[in-house]
Order: C-alpha cells, then sequence, then structure tokens
C-alpha cells in the first residue's frame, strides 16, 4: 500500500513537471493561430481594438494588408466615439493610408457594456463585425489581433457567426512582448497570456 502510494505521488509528480514544462515552452504558442497564407484575399481586413502599444501595430498591418490589395474595406468593429480614421492616420504614422470612405467604424456604446461583462469584448468585436459585413454585403474577412489573443478571437467567431456562412481569416501580428525574452520572463506579457488562458 505505502509502495502504491509513492508510486502514485511520482507520477502526480512526473505529470506535473511534464505539464509545467509544455507550458513554459509551448503555453504562448498554443494560443496563436493563424490561418492566413499571406497569398489570400478577403471582402474585409478587420483590425481590433487593443491596448496602447499594440492598436497602433494592428492598425498598420491592416492598412498594409489594404495597401496590398488583400481586402476591399477595413472594419475597425468596436471604437470610442471619438476615434476617426484621420486621427488614426496621424497618429498612427500610416503611410498610404486607406481612403476615409473604405473604412468601416463600429462604436462602442453604452448598451455594449452588459455583453463585455458577459462574454467579453472580443465576442462583442466579433458580433459589431458581423452586423458590419451583414450591412455592406460582405461575406469574408481577415482578421487582425496580436498573437496571444488569436485563438480567442477565433473561438469569438466563430461562435458569433455559428448561423451565417461567413468565412474568417486570423492574421496574428506582433504583440507588447519584450524583445529578446521569454515570454514568461516579463510580468506584463505573463499576465496577458494568463489572462488569455483564463
Amino acid at each position: 500500500m505505502i509502495r502504491r502510494n509513492v508510486l502514485l505521488t511520482w507520477g502526480l509528480v512526473a505529470l506535473a513537471g511534464i505539464a509545467t514544462t509544455a507550458f513554459v515552452f509551448g503555453g504562448e504558442v498554443f494560443l496563436s493561430v493563424n490561418s492566413d497564407d499571406g497569398r489570400l484575399t478577403a471582402d474585409a481586413i478587420v483590425v481590433l481594438a487593443g491596448a496602447p502599444g499594440e492598436d497602433n501595430l494592428r492598425v498598420i498591418e491592416g492598412n498594409n494588408l489594404y495597401q496590398q490589395g488583400r481586402g476591399r474595406f477595413v472594419i475597425l468593429p468596436l471604437r470610442h466615439s471619438t476615434f476617426k480614421w484621420k486621427w488614426a492616420v496621424k497618429n498612427y504614422h500610416l503611410v498610404d493610408p486607406a481612403p476615409e470612405q473604405r473604412v468601416l467604424i463600429g462604436r462602442s456604446r453604452k448598451k455594449d457594456r452588459r455583453l463585455i461583462t458577459d462574454y467579453g469584448g472580443t465576442y462583442l468585436e466579433a458580433l459589431k463585425t458581423i452586423k458590419i459585413m451583414d450591412k455592406n454585403g460582405l461575406n469574408s474577412a481577415i482578421v487582425i489581433s496580436s498573437s496571444y489573443h488569436m485563438r480567442r478571437v477565433r473561438f469569438a467567431f466563430t461562435k458569433a457567426s455559428s448561423d451565417r456562412t461567413l468565412q474568417f481569416y486570423y492574421h496574428p501580428v506582433a504583440n507588447n512582448k519584450p524583445a529578446g525574452k521569454l515570454w514568461w520572463t516579463s510580468p506584463s506579457y505573463f499576465k496577458h497570456i494568463i489572462r488569455e488562458y483564463k
């Protein structure tokens, strides 16, 4: 009986060690989803809102894809009521920006707070994206967000579009991980990853 308990304990310790090692070396990679082969085109480029320091990277990438002819519109599905494309062009230093009439901006409203509380901002962005796409007769989109956020993005868009025949492709961009560091050595970036798993 004692030997059995010792073996069970060592088995659990070994399993915990394997799980910890897998998380340390693969925890960040698991979250990144990329279904964009770099050549496909879609009706729209969807740029999800991000934290300061990440939002500009996402918008710049969305504008770059638009300029490459990979989408006919740029959709910013959930932005503050005062957000303007001209502001983004100036403050994010966009070179050769998409024409303003090709940028579709969804607005954050007070009634959205309940949805954010219940389901999260990413799901609300998916719902708003679908509404904008329906209104403009769009059927496909390349969705841009930070790499650590992409698995949750795919989940939200799949759930939000389950009863429609829309096609989404996922395009991760760089994030705020400190250059040259392992993801778990930066406390702020570690919090991002843990929040995504949560």
